[in-house]
């Protein structure tokens, strides 16, 4: 149902505006349509998501190590003010995707990860700058 994934994403991002999320996105028809549904819970329509992609239909799926890699990726989107495709938009045309590789100032970022039994993470990143 992705009640607990809900709670867990909410209570990372509080009431920060989230400009990027690197989703978890393994391409399993269980797994992104329990994704779907909880941005879509969270983040409402396509005009107020975030933009949107998935590191593992690039990279492959490297199983333990894949929550680091997408956290270094997301953290290098935020260092280059870019974000990487989106492979495919299929099923799910309502959601803000990168179809193309963009130029974004992220400020806020989100990367999530989701294992068996239970372990599941969101880890929240900001932009840092040196005033």
């Amino acid at each position: 149902s992705g009640n607990q994934i809900n709670q867990l994403i909410r209570k990372t991002i509080g009431e920060r505006k989230i400009d990027y999320f690197n989703t978890h996105g393994t391409g399993t028809v269980l797994n992104d349509e329990t994704e779907y549904n909880v941005i879509r819970k969270i983040f409402g329509n396509k005009k107020n998501q975030p933009i949107i992609n998935s590191t593992k239909g690039i990279l492959g799926h490297p199983i333990g190590a894949s929550g680091a890699l997408e956290i270094a990726v997301t953290a290098l989107s935020i260092h280059t003010t870019q974000v990487h495709v989106n492979l495919t938009e299929y099923p799910f045309a309502d959601l803000n995707l990168a179809l193309d590789t963009l130029d974004l100032k992220i400020n806020y970022a989100l990367s999530t990860s989701y294992g068996f039994g239970g372990h599941n993470s969101a880890v929240l990143l900001k932009n840092y700058t040196n005033n």
